[in-house]
């Protein structure tokens, strides 16, 4: 699919229903960078100039390397991914932020992923919200094994979250 083809569904979208659109994450940016031969920078801002109006902070898993090399190979990694949101802020863009947890990682990971974003937001303030949610592994083929997270350590991870990052305005 040429990229054309998704800037002109963010017009059509804009045209025909006045929404504002929460679309395309970092994963996708990154992806697109590389297969259209464009800077990240030209492609956000020629998704800005079509009528992107936010980016979600799907793709974020835990942003670790370590993690990621094992659960999400084939995606941005994670300096990619917070270089991404870096220049979206930097573009004038707000967006979100996410962790997925249960996939693996250590304690100390998920802080180290935790301060990772805070520190972006510290730079550019462009962080809206934090979400984090644990991986459903019955539903996830290639990491059934791992077991699944509960109530409890959800409740203490979004807590722990919400201490962390104290910088950013929504804790979902």
């Amino acid at each position: 699919i040429p990229f054309e083809w998704y800037l002109e569904l963010i017009r059509y979208i804009k045209r025909n229903h006045p929404i504002h659109v929460h679309g395309f994450s970092p994963s996708e940016v990154d992806f697109w960078s590389t297969l259209y031969r464009m800077d990240a920078r030209d492609v956000i801002r020629e998704l800005v100039k079509a009528g992107l109006d936010s980016i979600p902070g799907g793709g974020g898993e835990i942003l670790v390397q370590r993690v990621r090399d094992l659960v999400a190979p084939k995606k941005a990694g994670a300096d990619r991914w917070l270089e991404v949101m870096e220049i979206a802020h930097e573009e004038g863009l707000r967006t979100s932020c996410t962790m997925m947890f249960g996939i693996g990682e250590t304690l100390d990971e998920r802080l180290e992923h935790l301060m990772r974003l805070r520190e972006v937001q510290s730079r550019t303030g462009g962080f809206t919200a934090f979400i984090c949610w644990p991986l459903q592994p019955e539903n996830t083929p290639t990491l059934s094994h791992m077991p699944k997270t509960d109530a409890v350590e959800y409740l203490r991870t979004t807590d722990f979250a919400r201490l962390v990052l104290d910088n950013i305005p929504n804790i979902q």
